[in-house]
């Protein structure tokens, strides 16, 4: 009972606060306030993680709103889709912060993504090694190495109580950069460890990423879409290394070009 004359309260304050408000049909810029809890997903479907949720008086600015299953919006750090509500609230006239400007005043610029900090440290399988795009088991299973082969590693990252390496190798002409455990790699005891900590990024071009900070690395077998949002861990010579979750609910790690991303 507490929580529903909490909720009912917000509304009201929402209400009041948009006294002149009207309802029309959300155009880029609009500000956007939330009558209720309402989920923000990271692609426009329901299928999709949703990224969190907004609760009452929450306010958004529109990003893109030429998509069918709802609209493009930015909330602080955050980017993602919100479907299309039947009681959409806009404030009075339209918002003087252009969708541009409201995400660049939080993320001035891409200096919020780090550098990639690491050098590689050449070490040696001690087995046939099976490698996934990310630290876990719940990330796609990639490419192979062979077991002898020098190959490079730039850090390691603990994944479900495992430590997982980053590992740089070609096979069969093609360059990669992806993870295999580090129990499976002998000389590894000096390889820094990371703390895999991300912010948030949009793509902004439909794009195939590929497994490592250039085109002469292997190109991956999906497409990532304009307007996700998406976990960002680090930069190189302009390329974005993030974490996205493909339609069928596999985890993905891959390298956006630099005009994909902001």
């Amino acid at each position: 009972m507490k929580k529903l004359i909490i909720c009912l309260i917000a509304v009201l304050l929402v209400s009041f606060s948009c006294a002149d408000a009207y309802t029309v049909t959300p155009e880029i810029g609009d500000e956007l306030y939330i009558p209720y809890r309402y989920p923000l997903y990271d692609s426009p479907d329901r299928a999709y993680r949703d990224i969190l949720t907004l609760v009452p008086a929450d306010s958004v600015v529109i990003y893109l709103s030429d998509i069918d299953w709802g609209i493009f919006v930015v909330y602080g750090n955050y980017a993602g889709y919100l479907e299309y509500p039947e009681y959409t609230v806009l404030t009075e006239g339209r918002s003087d912060i252009s969708p541009s400007s409201a995400w660049q005043d939080d993320v001035p610029d891409r200096s919020y993504v780090p550098e990639f900090p690491y050098k590689a440290t050449s070490c040696v399988p001690n087995q046939n090694l099976a490698t996934r795009s990310g630290p876990n088991t719940k990330y796609t299973w990639t490419e192979r190495f062979p077991e002898s082969t020098d190959v490079k590693v730039y850090y390691q990252v603990e994944g479900n109580g495992v430590m997982w390496g980053y590992f740089e190798f070609e096979s069969d002409g093609s360059r990669y950069r992806l993870y295999t455990g580090m129990k499976r790699v002998d000389g590894y005891k000096n390889v820094p460890v990371d703390d895999d900590e991300y912010t948030w990024a949009a793509i902004t071009e439909t794009h195939v990423p590929h497994y490592g900070p250039g085109t002469d690395y292997k190109q991956a077998l999906y497409t990532i879409y304009a307007g996700s949002s998406v976990k960002a861990y680090y930069q190189q010579n302009g390329w974005l290394l993030y974490e996205c979750e493909t339609s069928d609910g596999k985890l993905q790690r891959a390298w956006a070009p630099p005009e994909c991303w902001e």
